[in-house]
């Protein structure tokens, strides 16, 4: 459910989509971008399934820096930092039930349903020593890599969640 919520955002207040003229909260691309020094990086989680606590808390809490940090690439980085925020008395909740969520490392061989309610098999090569796929709940499984020694998500579906939500609500409310 949370990881639902996460991704979809908020069906009272879908992300509303940039205007044509909108530029992303930094124009560099992510290859151009420096990311965190050495020491920030040995500060990072060892393990994927605590590096998509880390990122979904950061998104929850709209930490541009955090999430920057916490994703594969960061273009429409943006699209995961819309939405309302939480109000600060429900944080503590909110990090205790994403703690507590059951994280499930995929393994090659494993069978997975897909958005669509479709079938797919885990392959040898979505999984390695920098590669994870991991499931919250019953929730669909997000990728992540080891990039220079920190485990970092695949953003793009959760992207592409918001932005079909925001484009269905743009729809609704032009009728």
């Amino acid at each position: 459910m949370l990881a639902l919520l996460l991704i979809v955002g908020s069906t009272l207040q879908a992300p509303a989509a940039p205007s044509q003229d909108a530029k992303p909260p930094a124009e560099a691309s992510a290859r151009e971008r420096p990311r965190a020094d050495d020491a920030k990086a040995t500060d990072a989680p060892a393990d994927p399934k605590e590096a998509l606590r880390e990122f979904f808390l950061s998104m929850i809490k709209q930490d541009e820096e955090a999430v920057r940090e916490a994703v594969v690439d960061d273009e429409d980085l943006e699209w995961l930092l819309k939405g309302p925020k939480p109000p600060a008395d429900q944080l503590d909740k909110i990090e205790k039930s994403l703690a507590e969520a059951p994280l499930r490392a995929l393994k090659a061989g494993d069978e997975v349903t897909t958005p669509g309610g479709g079938k797919a098999k885990v392959e040898p090569d979505d999984v390695s020593d920098d590669r994870a796929l991991i499931v919250m709940g019953d929730g669909p499984p997000l990728r992540l890599q080891k990039v220079d020694g920190r485990w970092r998500v695949d953003a793009r579906p959760i992207i592409a969640a918001r932005k079909a939500a925001a484009k269905a609500s743009a729809r609704k409310k032009a009728g």
